[in-house]
């Protein structure tokens, strides 16, 4: 009982920072669950992506109701991203099966993304204008490897740790110079999409624990709702910092173990 609270619990912390500060769901759930709960490396990142698709998949629907979603970039981003995160999935499912070492070396993989993924988040707040200015308005469109190319790194992150949908994407899409809701409404899209094809391949490898899933969806549901009533009171940038600083001080921890 105690254990199902804390799971819950943890689900509604982690819903109400992706409310506050529109990121960092799977950057903090699936090191959660390693580090707290002691869950398989594995089996956390599958049950990380399990518990990701029901959200990703209404919020899409939601930013497509209201047309904030640019399908063109999705498609860019996608041809890239989509085919690295079903290799990516597959590769980590048939290592977990085949190797003895594996859960040790996914979780060093974890901390090493995770801290990449910390720094990604501190150079959009500290450098975010400098960069903007760095790149045309429309230099994606002479330039569609570009996208394809991060698509790739995204969707790679994504298939073999769950991380990267969300704290990967949107500040990309900020270089993109698109409207905070074309952002948010794109970047769900694409997550939807990468969580939905990697989760399946993680199901069907067995190291998704459908149960844990429930209790985190229980608590982070309405952590998000929350959040996001509650974000307009709370410094947004201030938050990304600390998101920031507590994902790298994660990713220590899980890479020195």
């Amino acid at each position: 009982m105690y254990t199902t609270i804390m799971y819950v619990a943890t689900g509604l912390f982690i819903g109400l920072m992706v409310g506050l500060t529109g990121i960092g769901g799977s950057a903090l759930m699936a090191p959660a669950l390693v580090l707290l709960f002691r869950v398989p490396p594995s089996v956390a990142v599958g049950t990380d992506l399990a518990y990701s698709i029901p959200t990703k998949w209404v919020g899409m629907w939601q930013h497509y109701r209201k047309k904030h979603i640019r399908w063109d970039i999705v498609w860019h981003l996608g041809k890239g991203s989509v085919p690295a995160a079903i290799v990516a999935a597959y590769t980590v499912t048939r290592w977990v099966q085949m190797t003895p070492h594996a859960e040790t070396s996914l979780r060093h993989l974890l901390g090493v993304i995770l801290f990449v993924v910390g720094l990604v988040i501190l150079a959009h707040l500290l450098f975010r204008s400098q960069l903007t200015q760095w790149i045309p308005r429309r230099w994606w469109h002479e330039h569609p490897w570009v996208m394809i190319g991060w698509g790739i790194i995204v969707g790679m992150f994504v298939g073999s740790t769950s991380i990267g949908s969300g704290t990967l994407l949107i500040p990309y899409l900020y270089l993109l110079r698109l409207k905070a809701r074309e952002i948010v409404g794109t970047g769900v899209a694409l997550s939807a999409l990468l969580v939905t094809v990697a989760g399946g391949i993680y199901w069907w490898g067995g190291t998704v624990d459908m149960r844990l899933t429930i209790y985190l969806l229980t608590g982070s549901l309405p952590g998000v709702i929350l959040g996001t009533r509650l974000s307009q009171r709370f410094p947004d940038r201030g938050l990304r910092f600390v998101l920031a600083i507590l994902l790298l001080a994660t990713a220590l921890h899980l890479a020195r173990r």
